[in-house]
């Protein structure tokens, strides 16, 4: 099964589990809410919740009615869609390997720019860590620790071959090693995804 095919099973078991129930449970928009921002908050829910188990889906629907039984100004109504997704980051966290702004932000032009300058592992290190488009600030500092980190990766590289590496400079080079495959892989798929699109605009024009 594709990368494709699981978010869009992901994206249909949070409709199936979660939306479509408090729906049928008759459950409002939230007070001074349009149905045009209801419709985008109910999306943002299948795109940040569809990491989630069929089990934790349930449990979250669960709590969503529970609040939305709770007397006050609130109740009958959606809670906001910022809580919801709150609620079920808690029970379930989404993985790194899901979390669309890296794997996005990787295979977009931005990642082969990356690479081709250098500091590629470190952009990837960075949106892991904030989760958040790096700023030029952050890239003069991510060019900055590419420069650091590229001189001693030379260095440690020739240590390891040599045998004389210690177990924290082995670890430091088997995790930037992880770390440069797993970038490249994002960056390859987005090259491939581009030039899949290029080649069926080319046929569509002739």
């Amino acid at each position: 099964m594709s990368d494709h095919d699981d978010d869009e099973a992901g994206n249909q078991a949070v409709r199936d589990l979660l939306i479509q129930p408090l729906n049928d449970a008759g459950l409002k928009r939230p007070r001074g809410l349009s149905e045009r921002a209801q419709k985008d908050a109910l999306a943002l829910l299948v795109r940040d919740l569809d990491h989630m188990s069929a089990e934790n889906l349930r449990t979250l629907c669960d709590a969503v009615l529970r609040q939305a039984t709770l007397p006050g100004p609130g109740q009958g109504h959606w809670p906001a869609a910022v809580l919801i997704i709150a609620w079920g980051h808690g029970l379930q966290i989404r993985p790194f390997r899901l979390h669309r702004l890296v794997t996005s932000w990787l295979s977009s032009i931005e990642g082969p720019k990356a690479e081709a300058g250098g500091w590629l592992v470190q952009l990837f290190r960075f949106l892991r860590q904030h989760k958040r488009p790096p700023t030029q600030f952050d890239l003069s500092e991510i060019r900055n620790q590419a420069r650091e980190d590229n001189r001693h990766l030379t260095n440690v590289a020739d240590w390891v071959a040599r045998g004389t590496a210690s177990e924290p400079d082995r670890q430091w080079h088997e995790g930037y090693l992880s770390d440069q495959q797993m970038a490249r892989d994002f960056v390859d798929q987005g090259q491939a995804k581009r030039a899949a699109e290029n080649k069926k605009q080319d046929g569509v024009a002739a």
